[in-house]
Protein backbone atom coordinates (compact mmCIF):
# COMPACT_ATOMS: atom_id res chain seq x y z
CA UNK A 1 0.00 0.00 0.00
CA UNK A 2 1.26 3.44 -0.87
CA UNK A 3 1.89 5.93 1.91
CA UNK A 4 -0.32 8.63 0.39
CA UNK A 5 -3.38 8.80 -1.84
CA UNK A 6 -3.39 9.74 -5.50
CA UNK A 7 -1.90 8.63 -8.78
CA UNK A 8 0.85 11.26 -8.69
CA UNK A 9 2.34 9.67 -5.58
CA UNK A 10 2.21 6.18 -7.14
CA UNK A 11 3.84 7.37 -10.36
CA UNK A 12 6.64 9.25 -8.62
CA UNK A 13 7.33 6.47 -6.11
CA UNK A 14 7.31 3.83 -8.85
CA UNK A 15 9.67 5.92 -10.95
CA UNK A 16 12.03 6.37 -8.00
CA UNK A 17 12.03 2.62 -7.32
CA UNK A 18 12.08 1.15 -10.81
CA UNK A 19 13.33 3.60 -13.43
CA UNK A 20 16.69 3.12 -15.07
CA UNK A 21 19.37 5.16 -13.26
CA UNK A 22 20.10 7.17 -16.41
CA UNK A 23 16.39 8.10 -16.66
CA UNK A 24 16.35 9.08 -12.99
CA UNK A 25 19.38 11.33 -13.57
CA UNK A 26 17.99 12.78 -16.81
CA UNK A 27 14.59 13.57 -15.27
CA UNK A 28 15.84 14.63 -11.84
CA UNK A 29 13.78 17.55 -10.60
CA UNK A 30 11.21 17.15 -13.38
CA UNK A 31 7.54 16.66 -12.72
CA UNK A 32 6.26 13.47 -14.36
CA UNK A 33 3.11 14.06 -16.37
CA UNK A 34 -0.01 11.90 -16.32
CA UNK A 35 -3.78 12.20 -16.68
CA UNK A 36 -5.32 11.92 -13.23
CA UNK A 37 -8.73 11.15 -14.73
CA UNK A 38 -7.59 8.28 -16.93
CA UNK A 39 -7.78 4.65 -15.80
CA UNK A 40 -4.53 3.76 -17.54
CA UNK A 41 -0.98 5.11 -17.47
CA UNK A 42 1.34 4.11 -20.29
CA UNK A 43 5.07 3.87 -19.88
CA UNK A 44 7.66 2.80 -22.42
CA UNK A 45 7.72 -0.78 -21.12
CA UNK A 46 4.64 -1.11 -18.89
CA UNK A 47 1.06 -0.02 -18.34
CA UNK A 48 -0.55 0.75 -14.99
CA UNK A 49 -4.29 0.07 -14.71
CA UNK A 50 -6.09 2.10 -12.05
CA UNK A 51 -9.24 0.71 -10.44
CA UNK A 52 -11.54 2.37 -7.95
CA UNK A 53 -13.63 0.00 -5.87
CA UNK A 54 -16.81 0.81 -3.97
CA UNK A 55 -17.67 4.11 -5.63
CA UNK A 56 -21.41 4.55 -5.88
CA UNK A 57 -21.15 7.58 -8.20
CA UNK A 58 -19.47 5.65 -10.99
CA UNK A 59 -21.81 4.30 -13.70
CA UNK A 60 -19.60 1.20 -14.03
CA UNK A 61 -18.61 -0.96 -11.10
CA UNK A 62 -15.22 -2.63 -10.92
CA UNK A 63 -15.18 -5.89 -9.05
CA UNK A 64 -13.13 -8.97 -8.36
CA UNK A 65 -14.40 -12.24 -9.78
CA UNK A 66 -13.65 -15.95 -9.32
CA UNK A 67 -12.52 -15.63 -5.68
CA UNK A 68 -10.35 -12.60 -6.69
CA UNK A 69 -8.46 -14.46 -9.40
CA UNK A 70 -9.89 -11.96 -11.89
CA UNK A 71 -10.85 -8.31 -11.93
CA UNK A 72 -12.97 -6.12 -14.19
CA UNK A 73 -11.65 -2.89 -15.67
CA UNK A 74 -13.50 -0.41 -17.83
CA UNK A 75 -11.75 1.78 -20.39
CA UNK A 76 -12.25 5.53 -20.20
CA UNK A 77 -15.00 7.41 -22.02
CA UNK A 78 -12.68 8.28 -24.92
CA UNK A 79 -11.33 4.74 -25.36
CA UNK A 80 -12.64 2.47 -28.09
CA UNK A 81 -11.57 -0.69 -29.90
CA UNK A 82 -9.11 1.19 -32.11
CA UNK A 83 -7.47 3.29 -29.36
CA UNK A 84 -3.68 2.77 -29.38
CA UNK A 85 -3.64 2.06 -25.63
CA UNK A 86 -6.33 -0.62 -26.06
CA UNK A 87 -4.24 -2.29 -28.77
CA UNK A 88 -1.22 -2.15 -26.46
CA UNK A 89 -3.21 -3.65 -23.55
CA UNK A 90 -4.49 -6.47 -25.75
CA UNK A 91 -1.01 -7.14 -27.11
CA UNK A 92 0.61 -7.16 -23.67
CA UNK A 93 -2.19 -9.08 -21.99
CA UNK A 94 -2.60 -11.76 -24.64
CA UNK A 95 1.15 -12.20 -25.00
CA UNK A 96 1.47 -12.69 -21.25
CA UNK A 97 -1.48 -15.10 -21.25
CA UNK A 98 0.02 -17.20 -24.05
CA UNK A 99 3.21 -17.52 -22.01
CA UNK A 100 1.33 -19.38 -19.28
CA UNK A 101 -0.03 -16.71 -16.95
CA UNK A 102 -1.01 -19.35 -14.41
CA UNK A 103 2.51 -20.74 -14.31
CA UNK A 104 4.34 -19.82 -11.10
CA UNK A 105 7.81 -20.81 -12.31
CA UNK A 106 10.62 -18.50 -11.21
CA UNK A 107 11.42 -17.55 -14.81
CA UNK A 108 7.84 -16.86 -15.92
CA UNK A 109 5.43 -15.49 -16.53
CA UNK A 110 6.19 -11.83 -16.86
CA UNK A 111 3.71 -9.07 -17.53
CA UNK A 112 3.81 -5.46 -18.57
CA UNK A 113 0.38 -4.66 -17.07
CA UNK A 114 0.30 -3.72 -13.38
CA UNK A 115 -2.89 -3.37 -11.31
CA UNK A 116 -3.35 -0.53 -8.81
CA UNK A 117 -6.55 -0.48 -6.70
CA UNK A 118 -8.04 1.85 -4.16
CA UNK A 119 -11.29 1.61 -2.27
CA UNK A 120 -13.82 4.38 -1.73
CA UNK A 121 -14.80 4.58 1.95
CA UNK A 122 -18.37 5.78 2.33
CA UNK A 123 -17.95 6.65 6.02
CA UNK A 124 -15.14 9.17 5.32
CA UNK A 125 -16.10 9.94 1.69
CA UNK A 126 -12.46 9.46 0.74
CA UNK A 127 -10.41 6.88 -1.12
CA UNK A 128 -7.75 4.74 0.48
CA UNK A 129 -4.20 4.96 -0.87
CA UNK A 130 -3.54 2.78 -3.91
CA UNK A 131 -2.42 -0.80 -3.40
CA UNK A 132 -0.46 -2.73 -6.03
CA UNK A 133 -1.97 -6.14 -6.73
CA UNK A 134 0.65 -7.16 -9.23
CA UNK A 135 0.62 -8.30 -12.79
CA UNK A 136 -2.31 -8.95 -15.09
CA UNK A 137 -2.94 -11.12 -18.12
CA UNK A 138 -5.83 -10.92 -20.54
CA UNK A 139 -8.93 -13.01 -19.94
CA UNK A 140 -11.60 -11.37 -22.11
CA UNK A 141 -13.25 -8.14 -23.16
CA UNK A 142 -16.48 -6.98 -24.76
CA UNK A 143 -15.60 -5.42 -28.14
CA UNK A 144 -17.64 -2.41 -29.23
CA UNK A 145 -18.90 -1.83 -25.67
CA UNK A 146 -18.88 1.65 -24.21
CA UNK A 147 -17.09 1.87 -21.95
CA UNK A 148 -14.96 -1.07 -23.03
CA UNK A 149 -15.24 -3.84 -20.46
CA UNK A 150 -12.25 -6.08 -19.74
CA UNK A 151 -11.71 -9.01 -17.44
CA UNK A 152 -8.09 -9.53 -16.38
CA UNK A 153 -6.42 -12.47 -14.65
CA UNK A 154 -4.34 -11.69 -11.55
CA UNK A 155 -1.05 -13.44 -12.26
CA UNK A 156 0.11 -12.92 -8.67
CA UNK A 157 -3.10 -14.19 -7.06
CA UNK A 158 -1.46 -17.13 -5.25
CA UNK A 159 1.36 -14.95 -3.95
CA UNK A 160 -1.09 -12.37 -2.57
CA UNK A 161 -3.55 -14.89 -1.14
CA UNK A 162 -0.83 -16.98 0.54
CA UNK A 163 1.79 -14.32 1.27
CA UNK A 164 4.07 -14.97 4.24
CA UNK A 165 3.18 -11.53 5.64
CA UNK A 166 -0.28 -11.65 7.26
CA UNK A 167 -0.76 -7.90 6.59
CA UNK A 168 -0.48 -8.50 2.83
CA UNK A 169 -2.97 -11.40 2.97
CA UNK A 170 -5.40 -9.35 5.08
CA UNK A 171 -5.17 -6.27 2.82
CA UNK A 172 -5.77 -8.40 -0.27
CA UNK A 173 -8.78 -10.06 1.40
CA UNK A 174 -10.17 -6.68 2.55
CA UNK A 175 -10.00 -5.27 -0.97
CA UNK A 176 -11.33 -8.32 -2.77
CA UNK A 177 -14.27 -9.49 -0.62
Amino acid sequence: MMGHTGKEYVINESFALAAYPEDQTRLSGSKLSFNKYCGVQEFKNAIFLWINLGSKDNPVVNDFLDDARQVTWFGGSRMHDESPVIHKLLNYGQQDNSNGANNNAADGPHSNIILWCRRYQTETKQCTPYVCFGRLSYHSHVPQSHPLKFIWNLIDYEGLKNHSDAAVRERFAAFTT
